[in-house]
């Protein structure tokens, strides 16, 4: 008869335990009262195998990083200029290469890339329309961290989009 705590045995030892206690059960070939012998050892343990190669490398997305620190995250700032000067602004890049703007006056989305610390942006869509600027505007702007890469400043270096250009030039929000 198998014991209860048996069901729930699971390591090695509970495995030779068990070994030993039901050696010979339905072995005719054992003599009466002959004890089962003592219980081996396993064996050294193997080694692993060659280290796998990594596959193909993947294509990278645009540039997320001046210097160590990411620009592709959540930012939280007031709009220096423009219409909308002195309200809030909550900014969230991609590491795909998106962005989403949101305003009090609805929400602007684009694309963006960033290589070494010169920042290209662009408008794709806005709710409401007039939002966004034209499609082919290209912003540059220079970016600069903080120390501690929890504040980035923005200074505008060529933008055909005076809306954007108000929001954007020196522009310096903080990580959210």
């Amino acid at each position: 008869m198998l014991h209860r705590s048996s069901i729930f045995c699971s390591s090695i030892f509970c495995a030779t335990l068990l070994a030993l206690t039901f050696a010979g059960c339905g072995d005719d070939t054992k003599a009466p009262g002959k004890e089962a012998g003592p219980a081996k050892e396993a064996g050294p343990a193997k080694e692993a195998g060659p280290a796998q190669e990594a596959g193909p490398a993947k294509e990278a997305g645009p540039a997320q990083e001046a210097g160590s620190c990411s620009l592709a995250t959540a930012w939280t700032g007031t709009i220096p200029g423009g219409t909308f000067a002195g309200q809030g602004l909550v900014w969230t890049l991609s590491p795909g290469g998106t962005w989403v703007a949101t305003i009090a006056a609805g929400t602007i989305n684009g694309t963006w890339q960033l290589s070494g610390t010169t920042f290209k942006v662009k408008d794709t869509s806005s709710t409401p329309t007039y939002l966004a600027c034209a499609a082919s505007d290209e912003g540059v702007y220079t970016v600069t961290f903080s120390s501690d890469c929890k504040k980035v400043t923005l200074k505008l270096q060529s933008d055909p989009c005076d809306g954007r250009k108000a929001y954007l030039d020196g522009f310096s929000p903080t990580l959210k």
